[in-house]
């Protein structure tokens, strides 16, 4: 067994699983105003110790964060970016993480990933982008368009 605080990069339980905001509220006004322009979320915690995060907003762009590192340090998970780190406490109840920090409380589910169903926003196009598909050349009920 190997203990949190003396493991150094632990990246323990978290490490190759996926997550998916299923609900986010911020702690302040403030802070809740700008939760409120986000349409999805989704987190990668890499075996490796890196963290991925996209953000996509309601007016269709995306952020996405690969600068990050993580260790889970008992019931936290410290992130480290180069410009700040944050520590944010959290909880795993089965496919269910909950998230709180000094801003924000959230709620995610696991995702299991195939290549059928990964989110058209998380596949790259090429290196550095992220792809989109247009729904206005997809077949609509009743049959394939001509």
């Amino acid at each position: 067994m190997i203990l949190a605080g003396v493991c150094g990069g632990c990246v323990g339980s978290l490490a190759g699983s996926s997550w998916t905001a299923v609900e986010i509220n911020g702690k302040s006004d403030e802070d809740q105003a700008a939760v409120k322009d986000v349409e999805s979320i989704f987190v990668e915690f890499l075996s490796d110790g890196r963290l991925r995060t996209s953000v996509k907003h309601k007016d269709g762009s995306v952020d996405r964060e690969d600068d990050e590192t993580y260790k889970v340090d008992g019931d936290a998970v410290v992130i480290r970016h180069p410009n700040y780190e944050r520590r944010v406490q959290y909880t795993l109840a089965g496919d269910t993480m909950h998230i709180s920090s000094d801003r924000f409380e959230m709620k995610l589910e696991r995702f299991r990933r195939t290549a059928a169903d990964q989110p058209a926003m998380f596949r790259p196009a090429s290196v550095g982008r992220v792809e989109y598909r247009s729904l206005s050349n997809m077949p609509r009920s009743g049959g394939a368009r001509r």
